[in-house]
């Protein structure tokens, strides 16, 4: 028996508030079980999701490595660009005066 059927057993009712404390104790004893399950079920998912949060995070972290790796890499070759098209334009203006001196 629930709590309330026993409270209300020794509180004197009438058979009908009896029967309906009686209803009311099986919704309550129902209410509690769904409770648990759903208790449990929370416990499973959070059990699934924490790993999953935790690889997402680590997922971030390489996915920022992977973008400052890609930046400096972008900086280191645009600077070689740089550097080989001073190095060209540099050559171009020898071969310029080379021909003009010759001329």
């Amino acid at each position: 028996m629930g709590k309330i059927k026993s409270l209300a057993d020794g509180a004197g009712l009438s058979i009908q508030k009896q029967t309906l404390a009686l209803k009311l104790d099986s919704e309550f004893e129902e209410m509690v079980s769904q409770i648990q399950i759903l208790q449990s079920e929370n416990q499973k998912l959070q059990a699934e999701v924490n790993p999953l949060k935790r690889d997402i995070e680590k997922y971030k972290d390489i996915i920022s490595n992977l973008e400052k790796k890609l930046h400096t890499y972008t900086s280191d070759e645009r600077e070689k660009q740089e550097k080989h098209l001073i190095s060209q334009q540099q050559l171009a203006d020898r071969l310029n005066n080379d021909l003009a001196s010759s001329e």
